[in-house]
């Protein structure tokens, strides 16, 4: 069976019965200019003709992505935008609600916390980049006395959450504060938010502040095999 051959895509088409397709009219002419001036001065041309058809049919799958492109478009944007005001909405509940606590949280964290000791946990680090240590009372009075506490401390480490975008180590200073007077170490870590980096910064800020815990929670009364973290 005798088939013609569409040039610009390859593709290999049925001959028409009683056509006879050369060189000049199809399979020989590979430029777009040509074919165009050959539609115009052969329009019986039967290779051309089965050319523009199948351009044709290219064109209405172009139409049929540009109007699926669009609609989606329509559709998605205003959709990004409700699911954004979702977002910050929820956000501004979360804090008009958890405002009081956290105001009486950082007070006590700012002015009446005693026995808070606050360290850096990454060399050329930011102020971001510190823990708050709260001693428990036998730490406290060894370190007062000029001792070395022993090491037999329960240690907990506190990562406090806010969103990616607002958080402190004050956020935890009430629970810190609780978990002190049962006898446990606490250890509350501050790092980066967003815009000042981002999920990976926040990562590799936590990483780094729980390996400075477990390297140096000895140092502070805290036992190293009896480590938690939250």
């Amino acid at each position: 069976k005798v088939t013609a051959m569409c040039t610009p895509c390859q593709k290999t088409w049925p001959k028409l019965e009683g056509c006879e397709p050369k060189g000049e009219d199809f399979g020989g002419i590979l430029d777009e200019k040509l074919i165009l001036q050959s539609l115009l001065t052969s329009p019986s041309s039967p290779g051309l003709h089965l050319y523009a058809g199948h351009c044709a049919m290219h064109a209405v799958y172009a139409c049929q992505y540009v109007l699926r492109w669009l609609l989606t478009f329509m559709f998605r944007v205003p959709l990004q935008g409700i699911r954004l005001s979702t977002f910050f909405a929820r956000l501004a509940l979360y804090i008009i609600f958890l405002l009081p606590a956290m105001i009486c949280g950082l007070a006590y964290w700012a002015f009446a916390g005693k026995d808070i000791v606050s360290m850096k946990y990454k060399d050329k680090g930011s102020f971001r980049h510190t823990v708050d240590i709260y001693l428990p009372k036998s730490t406290a009075k060894a370190r007062l006395a000029g001792k070395d506490p022993e090491a037999q401390t329960p240690v907990l480490i506190l990562v406090a959450g806010g969103a990616f975008i607002l958080g402190h180590k004050g956020y935890v200073t009430m629970l810190c504060r609780a978990l002190r007077l049962a006898g446990i170490l606490c250890i509350a870590v501050d790092y980066r938010y967003w815009p000042q980096t981002s999920i990976d910064g926040m990562i590799d800020d936590v990483d780094s502040a729980v390996q400075w815990c477990f390297e140096n929670a000895s140092r502070y009364g805290g036992d190293p095999k009896c480590i938690s973290l939250l």
